[in-house]
């Protein structure tokens, strides 16, 4: 007898190990609470579940608030988490936050949680923003929102784009040497854009 139940539970431990292999489990964090969550277009009832890795479906929708659809990808043993703040979609919605004082507060903390996430992902993927804004006499390099839309990427992975604010054209190419040797970032592997500044009392700026 002992022997049998050693078997069954060796064999629940492997098929539990087997069956979480490629799965990961998404956390959800919603504000306001009471909304509905579908993901692949199945009810989800409880603010986690687990999913297999790889691409997925997000719905969240309450009534008098705008619905939330996107798409988002499963990593398996990373951070899924994901927070939704919901936007009021008429004076209804505005109303109903306003008798619900607690669901306002969850909006806010979600909120500062959703900054502080990004915020933390941005400093993981791009270490070099710690040493910047650099500033040289002609020339700042800083960053900020990347305009670029990236076919295929996950809504949850931070892009940021280098700005770089020259006072002479000319130093365009010295600041592109800088991002690649002072921030080690190859200039093909980021967004560079320059914000080009002309001082019109200056004579010869225009133009390179």
């Amino acid at each position: 007898m002992v022997i049998l139940l050693v078997v069954v539970l060796v064999f629940y431990v492997s098929f539990a190990k087997i069956r979480n292999h490629n799965t990961g489990v998404v956390g959800i964090i919603v504000a306001p609470s009471s909304a509905t969550i579908t993901i692949d277009s199945k009810l989800i009832n409880k603010s986690s579940a687990r999913l297999k890795t790889g691409p997925h479906s997000l719905k969240i929708t309450l009534d008098n608030f705008k619905p939330v659809t996107r798409s988002f990808i499963v990593n398996k043993g990373g951070d899924n988490t994901i927070r939704i703040v919901l936007e009021t979609e008429n004076k209804q919605g505005k109303q109903y936050l306003l008798d619900h004082p607690d669901f306002q507060t969850q909006r806010e903390a979600v909120a500062a949680d959703q900054v502080n996430k990004k915020s933390v992902a941005v400093t993981d993927k791009y270490p070099f923003i710690a040493n910047l804004p650099l500033e040289r006499q002609r020339f700042t390099i800083n960053y900020g929102d990347t305009r670029l839309t990236k076919k295929g990427a996950n809504p949850d992975e931070p892009y940021i784009a280098l700005y770089v604010s020259v006072t002479d054209p000319t130093e365009k190419r010295n600041a592109i040497k800088t991002i690649s040797d002072e921030l080690g970032v190859g200039p093909a592997d980021i967004e560079i854009i320059f914000d080009d500044y002309f001082n019109p009392f200056q004579k010869g700026v225009y133009g390179e």
